[in-house]
């Protein structure tokens, strides 16, 4: 039985390939582990819910989340600024 934990991963990896897309496989090997750990559906989104609600009242974890989510931000207004430097190339053209 120790083989079930490699699904969750498996999956994450298998759809991040399939659809280019990183959070929804993430995500879908989340659902697919809490289902795996708790048997229910259900109890198993519960979980994660559960689990969410612990690492936000985390003061550690709440300053790592701001953190990231600070950091992603300011790689996501960059990536746009090289977007718009070069629409800004092809104007000069």
């Amino acid at each position: 039985m120790q083989w079930l934990s490699l699904i969750p991963a498996l999956t994450t990896i298998f759809l991040r390939f399939k659809t280019k897309k990183l959070i929804p496989s993430l995500l879908a090997g989340v659902v697919i582990g809490s289902f795996i750990s708790t048997r229910t559906l259900c109890n198993g989104i519960t979980s994660i819910g559960e689990f969410i609600i612990d690492i936000m009242t985390d003061k550690d974890s709440a300053y790592t989340l701001g953190f990231l989510i600070t950091f992603g931000a300011l790689a996501e207004l960059i990536e746009m600024a090289e977007v718009l430097a070069e629409v800004g190339k092809m104007g000069q053209k």
